[in-house]
């Protein structure tokens, strides 16, 4: 699911596990919105350091020239063929006598951006492919939102990939209270106040995002720590305003780093997850995104990205809707966004009618289309 901790999973686990074995060099990417680019760029670049030269560091608009050159390239290469990927992963193996990891994180960016069906379809097969000799230093991982699973089916190179998914579940409580402690452990440090930990979780209590919402806290308690005496201190907690205030930061800060026509585009979304009551509503992607525009996919994407709102399947609480034609649905990360976060609860002051039309619009508009 969204916010599990995915990402962490392999980066702060898989990966140090693999290197306490061998040697390995690991080529990490997003898709994002050019995935082929994107692949070819890091292959360069890995190129560059395995040879013992880095064309990165020489700043000179030759090089600059020559290295775009090179990644279009490749990058065109690797999309009329796929199977180049594994080729070329191997040559870099051989080159630095050493093992190989390609890891794409987040591949439901394929589908959010909107790209076409060829360039998922050949992005798949390249990274699902990329491995395909069990005795060879390749490897190849992905990570990918549960609601995004059934969509990579798309070649039996991903379909034999889908036999060895790892599926990562939401942390209990126990698991959540270890995130915390057991990390300041390692470095000696501990919280100042015992009953700290547990109160932070009960706060975020059975969020979708649970693990997200800790993070921003702990990041900004860990900022905060008293160095000399190895602490963190609970009176950082209560300066921020605990897990609500923290979030509403964070909140601030994602909007702010939008260009103005995205943060209207965020504006209009986010209040369509909100009730006249000022309650959570929980709204399917199709009906999240309906008259948004070009931009409103990749908007939807960077919110779930900072953990702002949750995308998650449907399930028997949430039945799909005759627009939610993708089996998603979206919800905000959590409610004290709506009491905490100051800028949006300004949009919702301006907004109030328009809330209260859509609370009618929207029903009769599920009728209209079951009908």
């Amino acid at each position: 699911p969204s916010g599990v901790g995915k990402s962490s999973f392999v980066q702060a686990g898989f990966i140090p596990r693999l290197r306490e074995q061998s040697r390995w060099t690991v080529v990490r990417l997003r898709p994002g919105a050019t995935p082929f680019r994107t692949l070819a760029a890091r292959l360069v670049r890995t190129d560059s350091r395995v040879s013992g030269r880095s064309l990165l560091s020489v700043q000179s608009p030759e090089v600059d020239a020559k290295w775009a050159e090179a990644v279009d390239d490749l990058a065109e290469r690797l999309l009329d063929s796929p199977k180049l990927l594994a080729f070329q992963l191997e040559q870099r193996a051989e080159q630095g006598a050493c093992n190989v990891l390609l890891f794409v994180d987040q591949l439901e960016e394929l589908f959010t951006h909107g790209h076409d069906d060829l360039v998922c379809r050949r992005f798949i097969e390249a990274i699902c492919s990329a491995a395909d000799d069990p005795d060879g230093p390749v490897r190849s991982a992905f990570t990918i939102r549960g609601d995004f699973l059934d969509r990579i089916s798309l070649g039996p190179e991903a379909r034999d990939a889908l036999t060895q998914v790892t599926v990562l579940q939401r942390p209990g409580r126990q698991e959540l209270r270890e995130t915390l402690v057991k990390p300041l452990d390692m470095v000696g440090y501990r919280f100042d106040d015992a009953a700290l930990p547990d109160e932070m979780i009960a706060a975020v209590g059975d969020e979708p995002a649970c693990l997200p919402l800790l993070q921003f806290v702990a990041r900004r308690l860990w900022d905060a720590r008293d160095a000399d005496r190895q602490l963190l201190l609970r009176s950082a907690y209560e300066a921020l305003g605990g897990v609500e205030g923290a979030l509403a930061r964070h909140a601030d800060g994602v909007l702010t780093g939008l260009r103005a026509a995205d943060r209207r585009v965020a504006r209009q979304l986010l209040l369509r997850l909100i009730t006249p009551e000022r309650t959570r509503r929980v709204t399917s992607t199709g009906q999240v995104l309906d008259g948004l525009g070009s931009r409103g996919s990749a908007v939807l994407a960077q919110l779930s990205t900072s953990r702002l709102i949750t995308v998650s399947s449907a399930s028997a609480a949430q039945p799909a809707t005759a627009n939610q034609d993708d089996g998603s649905y979206v919800e905000l990360a959590h409610e004290s966004l709506i009491r905490s976060w100051s800028r949006l609860k300004r949009w919702l002051d301006d907004s109030r009618e328009d809330l209260a039309f859509l609370s009618e619009v929207g029903p009769a508009a599920e009728v209209w289309n079951r009908r």
